[in-house]
């Protein structure tokens, strides 16, 4: 059996993960703690997440735990909330006779 990317010595020769690069994942720096990073942050190339870094590089807002790519869309406060590039505005209501 190959040795794989996951803190295991899976052919049994006493060496852990020796598949270096080709099995690494990019993790990104994820530094509201949301459990999304952004790709113009820092990136680290490992077998495991060190701590403050996940696979995610879609947060619009890493220094906001509350503005993510899972958050709620919130009507009215001219932030995109869940970055999909759009800020949910306030809209009139009309009245029709």
């Amino acid at each position: 059996m190959p040795d794989v990317c996951d803190g295991k010595d899976n052919n049994c020769n006493g060496i852990i993960d020796e598949g270096g690069p080709r099995y690494y994942v990019t993790y990104y720096r994820d530094a509201d703690g949301d459990g999304y990073g952004t790709a113009s942050d820092t990136k680290i190339s490992n077998c495991t997440p060190p701590a403050g870094y996940v696979k995610d590089n879609t947060d619009c807002n890493d220094a906001n735990a509350a503005i993510n790519p899972g958050a709620t869309e919130v009507c009215g406060n001219q932030i995109d909330d869940n970055c999909d590039g759009q800020k949910m505005l306030r809209h009139k209501h009309f009245r029709y006779h």
